[in-house]
């Protein structure tokens, strides 16, 4: 997975087609912060699922950055 910013938004994509995903917990672990597109994309989740897994996650807490939540430790 490649993150990046373009207009102050956060962009991301894939860096291996068909690459299966890791536990959500690792997910934020490894990258500190993420959007909850990004978890939605990655994890193939609608948004009330994805923010309800992220919620579920120990340590890691919501902020609203550019009018979409990021998640954090």
């Amino acid at each position: 997975m490649i993150a990046y910013a373009v207009d102050g938004k956060c962009c991301f994509q894939h860096s291996t087609i068909g690459e299966e995903p890791q536990v959500l917990q690792g997910f934020v672990n490894e990258h500190r912060a993420v959007a909850t597109p990004e978890v939605m994309e990655v994890y193939g989740l609608q948004r009330e699922e994805g923010e309800q897994r992220l919620q579920n996650l120990d340590g890691v807490s919501s902020i609203e950055a550019g009018g979409e939540d990021l998640w954090t430790l």
